[in-house]
């Protein structure tokens, strides 16, 4: 489903989002508005709750806001729907969006895996995924970085102390913009995978 997902790993799960309101569903037909920093109703395991929210404008070390989830969880899905709504399966470009996902996971150390097309973006913005995993230390997955052409800071600090991570599969052949790699994987695993444009 074209929508920011989470999915359950424990009872009692609730997530919510700091500084924007957004909306979420449970079945993607009823969406139900959500203010800034309240937490959604607590799903159970394998129960799923879908985000979307659509004029939402990134701002500098901040991005969108940070969610905070009560327990373990998945994440899959596109997490473009946080910038596009409905729209986020047509929209691969974050042209114009700088510190788009900025920090949006930061310290989610209940995060557990990231489903491969959560980041489809291929053309990417400033700074957009600054620090967006950092410290989220049950990580052992990355989604897949299908952007060839790396833009300044895009990638710094991303998956900083991400300590379990074990798997990236980043496609970049231009990894000339500034400050684009960072820290960005400053204290992962110190064994794993790790695939690359070939």
């Amino acid at each position: 489903l074209p929508y920011l997902t989470i999915e359950a790993l424990e009872d009692g799960l609730t997530a919510k989002l700091s500084r924007n309101a957004c909306q979420y569903s449970t079945d993607c037909i009823t969406w139900i508005d959500l203010s800034a920093g309240t937490s959604t109703p607590a799903i159970n395991t394998g129960e799923k709750i879908y985000f979307k929210a659509t004029g939402l404008t990134p701002i500098s070390s901040a991005g969108i806001g940070t969610f905070t989830v009560s327990k373990q969880f998945n994440l899959s899905g596109n997490c473009m729907s946080m910038l596009f709504g409905d729209e986020a399966e047509s929209n691969l470009n974050l042209t114009g969006k700088n510190y788009a996902f900025c920090k949006l996971f930061l310290n989610c150390t209940t995060l557990k895996s990231v489903s491969s097309g959560f980041l489809p973006a291929t053309t990417l913005a400033m700074v957009c995924y600054y620090y967006m995993f950092s410290r989220c230390t049950g990580l052992t997955t990355a989604p897949e970085l299908p952007a060839t052409i790396l833009s300044p800071g895009c990638y710094s600090y991303m998956f900083q102390d991400c300590t379990s991570l074990n798997y990236i599969k980043m496609l970049a052949t231009n990894v000339t913009g500034s400050f684009c790699l960072t820290d960005w994987v400053s204290n992962v695993s110190p064994t794993g995978t790790f695939v690359k444009n070939k």
